[in-house]
């Protein structure tokens, strides 16, 4: 096969993150930010709040990678977990949020389970600080709705840890998108499956009252992605299977998805499928688009890595072009377009220093939220749910 080249979303990015780095480099200045009470300073210090697998690998290497942004605190009401914390990232740990409120933080960070986001973020917001709430945003609408009101009654910022807008893939796909490579988009398929059953990592990742589950997880990233894509949503039609009797989480969920554009989409995650199926589909007029694997980012951080491997080797993904004649299919290999999670942080520090629109806005969150319940709704009752 032969390789297609592309690259005007990923070069962005990665021209974006290198040109504010160096602006960050430049010095403080004393410009009133457009965010109330804000002035731009040369370092705004980061408040972490819970320091479990999802703050340790997904959120403080990424902080601490960048320059104008330092950590300055953690807290956890565990004495072992502030302990590691102190240790590892060498900076005081609080036992109450209270505390951690008092200290000198320009921004917290919220990684805890799904069903204390709400609670955190606005105690965070009232309390003066810019706020990045990990995925999923809420358990509510009007959850949503109080952490939206009270980041405009502060004049403070609020967005919510959307790092795979900027996976390597979903960067591909939208050069791919926006160059028309397979005509008009059609229908786009995003899945994360897997084998083996559900996780047992953490007890309340089993439990749907407290924000478990796979589809509220994984499928806020994937809906979040294709929100991006298909805009405004008509409808939603959910299936899900309840696999482990003592659990209220489904093991497995199927989600088509009506666009108002006529765009069609499907998210689907489980645990239950023990072999290979595309990470991405997409079908055009002019042919299709598919490609297995996850993004490597992850795994690099597991391993105390950031950034996207200079020596990725795929899988990448596969075109196929309609011929002409509508006689077959011409496939050729897309390479990877190289993603950098680190352009979240990027955005909200700039964003929070006056110079940069915010690029996950909490509304698109609270919409994707509204397609997350509708299609547990919808799955329940055994029909499609209308969101126009």
């Amino acid at each position: 096969m032969t390789r297609i080249g592309y690259g005007r979303a990923s070069r962005v990015a990665r021209v974006y993150v290198l040109i504010t780095g160096i602006i960050s480099c430049l010095g403080p200045t004393q410009t009133r930010s457009p965010i109330e009470g804000v002035i731009q300073m040369d370092l705004l210090r980061v408040g972490l709040v819970g320091y479990g697998f999802g703050s340790r690998v997904f959120h403080a290497p990424l902080i601490r990678d960048l320059e104008g942004l330092a950590i300055t605190g953690v807290f956890s009401p565990s004495q072992e977990t502030r302990d590691r914390a102190e240790g590892e990232l060498r900076v005081p740990s609080h036992p109450s949020l209270e505390e951690l409120l008092g200290s000198e933080a320009d921004l917290i960070v919220i990684s805890t389970p799904h069903h204390t986001h709400a609670e955190l973020a606005i105690q965070a917001l009232r309390a003066g600080k810019h706020v990045v709430v990990d995925k999923v945003m809420c358990l509510t609408l009007e959850e949503a709705d109080s952490m939206i009101a009270a980041a405009r009654e502060g004049g403070r910022v609020l967005s919510v840890y959307q790092n795979r807008r900027w996976d390597g893939g979903f960067l591909t796909l939208r050069s791919l998108l926006d160059q028309g490579s397979i005509g008009k988009p059609l229908r786009v398929e995003a899945r994360w499956l897997r084998g083996g059953g559900l996780s047992k990592r953490a007890a309340w990742r089993l439990d749907r009252t407290r924000g478990g589950g796979m589809w509220l997880d994984l499928g806020a990233h994937m809906v979040d992605q294709l929100l991006q894509i298909g805009g405004a949503v008509e409808s939603v039609f959910a299936t899900q299977i309840f696999s482990e009797p003592d659990l209220n989480v489904p093991t497995h969920t199927k989600c088509h998805i009506g666009f108002k554009s006529g765009l069609q989409g499907l998210v689907e995650t489980g645990a239950l499928t023990p072999f290979p199926r595309p990470r991405w589909v997409a079908l055009g007029t002019d042919g299709g688009w598919e490609k297995f694997g996850l993004d490597p980012q992850e795994e690099r951080l597991k391993q105390g890595v950031t950034g996207w491997p200079d020596d990725y080797d795929g899988p990448h993904g596969t075109l196929a072009l309609n011929e002409p004649d509508g006689d077959g299919v011409e496939t050729r290999e897309t390479p990877t377009e190289p993603g950098d999670w680190r352009a979240f942080y990027v955005n909200v520090r700039d964003v929070i220093r006056g110079s940069a629109e915010l690029a996950v806005k909490p509304e698109e969150c609270r919409e994707a939220l509204r397609v997350l319940l509708g299609a547990e709704e919808s799955a329940r009752e055994g029909q499609a749910v209308s969101l126009a």
